[in-house]
C-alpha cells in the first residue's frame, strides 16, 4: 500500500513538472514613463486623471512617500525642494495640491519583468511609481535643449490583495527596451541603466524566441487590426525576411539590434491605502525601429504582431475598429 502511494505520488510530481511553466526573468529591475497629460495614450479624460492625481498626491500625507534615496518625503519638504529647484518660488502649503494636478503630467514605473518561454505570456510587477512634472527647457540659440522630466517622490508598491479602489481597462502604453535610441537620448539628459532598457541578452533572446515561434505557428499571432495573420500574410514575411537579408543598403529591420520598443495593452488594478497597484497584460506587440536610409533618422516604430493573452481584446477590437 506504501508502494502505490508513493508511486501515485510520483506520477503526479512527474505530471506537475510537464505541465507547468515557470517563468522566465526579463530583468529584476526596469523604470520608464507613461504619459498622462494632455493626449495621453491612456486615453483619459481630465476627470479620471484629476481623480488619479487628488490620491495620489494624498500619499505625500501617509507617510509612504520617499525620494531616490528611500528618504522620507512630505509636504513640507517638497514645497522647500520645488522652490530650491527654481520651479515655482511662490509655492505655499495651501496651493500645492492644485499646484500638482496642474503640472504632474507623467507616471514613472519601477517594474519587474518576466515572461513565459512556453505560451509567451509577459508579466509585470510595479514595485514603484512616482509622479512627475516636465520643466520646459530654457531657449539656448546656440545649442539644442531638452526640457527636463523631474520625478518629485516614488512610492513604493505593498505586495498584498487590497480592495482596490480604481479599476482601468484596456489602457494602451508602450515602453523602450533599449535607451540608446534617439527618441529616448534627446528627451531625458541623465539616465540609469535600468531606464528605457531591458539587458541585451535578455532583449535579443526574448525577441529571437517570439520571431521562432511565430514562423513555426506555435502560437496564434494577430495582425495590427487582431486579426489572426492569413496564409497570404505568412508568405509575405517570409518574402520580405529573404529580401531584407539579401539586399544591400536595405535595414533587416527583422534584426533583434532594431528591437526598441514594446506596447502593451493593459488593465490596472490600484488601492491607494495600502498603495498597491497590479497590472495585467492582455496583449502585447514587439516593436522595431523603422529608419530613413540613407540618413539613418529614425522614422518610427513598427509593431510586428501581436501576442495575445486575453481574449476580451480580441472581442473589443471587433466591436471598434483600432481603437487604440
Amino acid at each position: 500500500m506504501h508502494k502505490k502511494r508513493v508511486f501515485l505520488l510520483w506520477i503526479v510530481i512527474f505530471l506537475t513538472s510537464c505541465t507547468s511553466s515557470e517563468r522566465k526573468l526579463l530583468t529584476s529591475r526596469i523604470e520608464y514613463d507613461v504619459w498622462i497629460g494632455e493626449e495621453n495614450t491612456l486615453q483619459w479624460n481630465d476627470l479620471q486623471r484629476q481623480q488619479f492625481l487628488d490620491e495620489i498626491i494624498k500619499t505625500l500625507d501617509l507617510g509612504i512617500a520617499l525620494d531616490e534615496n528611500d528618504m522620507p518625503v512630505t509636504s513640507t519638504n517638497l514645497i522647500q525642494y520645488l522652490i530650491q529647484n527654481n520651479i515655482d518660488t511662490a509655492i505655499k502649503k495651501d496651493n500645492l495640491t492644485e499646484f500638482l494636478k496642474k503640472r504632474i503630467v507623467f507616471l514613472r514605473f519601477r517594474e519587474k519583468w518576466e515572461y513565459d518561454p512556453k505560451t509567451f505570456y509577459f508579466y509585470k510587477q510595479v514595485l514603484a511609481v512616482s509622479p512627475g512634472i516636465v520643466i520646459p527647457a530654457p531657449f539656448d540659440s546656440l545649442r539644442a535643449t531638452s526640457d527636463r522630466w523631474m520625478t518629485l517622490w516614488w512610492i513604493p508598491v505593498k505586495e498584498r490583495n487590497a480592495e482596490f479602489d480604481k479599476k482601468f481597462e484596456m489602457l494602451p502604453t508602450y515602453a523602450f527596451v533599449r535607451n540608446d535610441v534617439e527618441d529616448v537620448m534627446n528627451t531625458y539628459d541623465k539616465m540609469s541603466p535600468w531606464f528605457c532598457n531591458l539587458p541585451r541578452n535578455a532583449r535579443d533572446s526574448l525577441f529571437e524566441r517570439l520571431l521562432k515561434a511565430f514562423e513555426k505557428k506555435q502560437l496564434p499571432f494577430y495582425n495590427m487590426m487582431f486579426q489572426p495573420f492569413s496564409k497570404a500574410e505568412y508568405e509575405h514575411y517570409f518574402l520580405l525576411k529573404e529580401t531584407l537579408k539579401t539586399s544591400e543598403g536595405v535595414q533587416n529591420f527583422l534584426h533583434p539590434s532594431f528591437f526598441a520598443r514594446i506596447k502593451f495593452i493593459e488593465n490596472w488594478e490600484i488601492s491607494f491605502n495600502p498603495f498597491v497597484f497590479r497590472k495585467t497584460i492582455l496583449a502585447y506587440a514587439p516593436s522595431q525601429m523603422i529608419f530613413e536610409l540613407p540618413y539613418d533618422i529614425v522614422k518610427g516604430y513598427k509593431p510586428l504582431f501581436w501576442v495575445v493573452q486575453d481574449t476580451s481584446v480580441l472581442k473589443k477590437a471587433s466591436e471598434n475598429e483600432y481603437w487604440f
